[in-house]
């Protein structure tokens, strides 16, 4: 008994094959950072303590009455 290679119509050229995909193991997950840890990573001096602003100047005195 012949069997068409397409019963259901004209037989079309079979598309290219693709191209295999590189496989590529998952990365793990990464641990959770914190954001200074990040922020050391990626700039250094961003972690540095800001010095405290100096203390505002002491008001005049008031003006003597005479």
């Amino acid at each position: 008994m012949y069997v068409p290679s397409s019963p259901s119509g004209p037989s079309w050229p079979s598309p290219p094959p693709r191209p295999p995909v590189p496989f590529t193991p998952p990365t793990p997950p990464k641990p959770p950072e914190r954001f200074t840890d990040k922020l050391a990573v990626d700039n250094p001096a961003s972690v540095t303590t800001i010095p405290p602003a100096p203390p505002p100047p002491p008001p005049p005195p008031p003006p003597f009455p005479e």
